[in-house]
């Protein structure tokens, strides 16, 4: 039964078009897991694998498959706890060898073509990669908004000071999730927020060259539907702003198959969309983890990868786009 709900999904996307949507990717998590510990380098949930520094953040066959199958974007989170030591904070030294691993995996993906988000604070040292996009922080969540919208105007700020006009991804409240953008009183994760949603504030950020987009996350153990997306996107509408849904994911079975299928089209749909990237894929992430759609081992590779997200993407001509990174396509 399966399988024969995933053949009608199959027929039911053979001919799509992707009017708006200019970025689409795979979240690479292999950054994220890994964490330092009295100055050495450890994988959060294994033990870290032999070969290259680079090999712990990304798989490059994966990269390369990935490409070669239309994506032409990856998210490249990373704990910032590894980036810059707490032992020196925010405003010290960056960690030169966890850096010099990051950077190695950007640059081995953008040379390949793709765009690639990381982390707003390195982006002097991204000024003249035209294939990098800002993500200020990744999921904020208890705390003020208006402290939010505080930290995203610095960094838009900063980043466009420092001389880079590449795209800034900027997130919201509550995990950043769509089911609160609006209506922070609903339950996000388990945890009913008391903070004002990020609609009240964030439409007050401003960028001199236009050229940002809300960062927008939503999983589907909320209300297993496209509802989540609704309220969010009509205050894009109303602000006449862009949003990245740059983490989104769901389970490994027809039902949330159908959901994700659904929330691609109206990404595509609805022109305030420009991009999304579906979790994940990375090296450390290990094949008993049921999200992961790492080639040749993640639970969801035959499934949300081969049977919904490749045949969507591959013979799209709208994804195969190159310049620096904008939220105009």
């Amino acid at each position: 039964m399966f399988w024969t709900k995933i053949s009608v999904l199959l027929a039911s996307i053979a001919s799509f078009t992707q009017a708006n949507v200019y970025y689409a990717g795979i979240n690479e998590a292999g950054a994220a897991d890994l964490a330092l510990v009295d100055h050495v380098l450890v994988a959060t949930n294994q033990s870290l694998p032999t070969g290259s520094e680079r090999s712990l953040i990304i798989n490059e066959t994966t990269i390369d498959y990935f490409m070669n199958h239309g994506v032409n974007t990856f998210r490249l989170a990373f704990r910032m706890e590894a980036m810059a030591p707490v032992q020196t904070g925010l405003g010290g030294p960056l960690n030169d060898t966890f850096f010099n691993m990051y950077n190695s995996a950007v640059e081995y993906m953008s040379r390949r073509g793709a765009y690639v988000i990381v982390d707003a604070h390195n982006s002097s040292r991204h000024i003249y990669n035209p294939n990098v996009m800002f993500g200020i922080n990744n999921e904020p969540h208890d705390m003020p908004t208006a402290m939010i919208l505080r930290n995203n105007q610095a960094a838009i700020d900063g980043i466009r000071a420092a001389g880079a006009s590449q795209l800034i991804l900027a997130p919201g409240n509550g995990y950043t999730g769509a089911q609160v953008w609006t209506n922070a009183s609903v339950s996000n994760n388990g945890i009913s927020p008391q903070y004002v949603p990020s609609s009240a504030y964030l439409g007050e950020l401003w960028d001199p060259i236009d050229n940002f987009a809300y960062d927008i996350h939503v999983y589907f153990d909320y209300d297993n539907s496209l509802n989540q997306l609704y309220d969010a996107t009509r205050w894009l509408q109303q602000q006449k702003a862009s949003g990245f849904l740059s983490e989104f994911g769901g389970g490994d079975n027809a039902h949330c198959l159908s959901i994700l299928n659904n929330t691609i089209s109206y990404l595509e749909d609805n022109s305030e969309w420009i991009g999304w990237a579906i979790w994940g894929a990375g090296p450390l992430l290990g094949p008993a983890y049921f999200e992961n759609i790492e080639p040749g081992e993640g639970m969801e590779f035959n499934t949300t990868w081969l049977q919904l997200l490749q045949p969507r993407i591959k013979f799209s001509d709208h994804l195969k786009r190159f310049g620096i990174s904008n939220k105009g396509g």
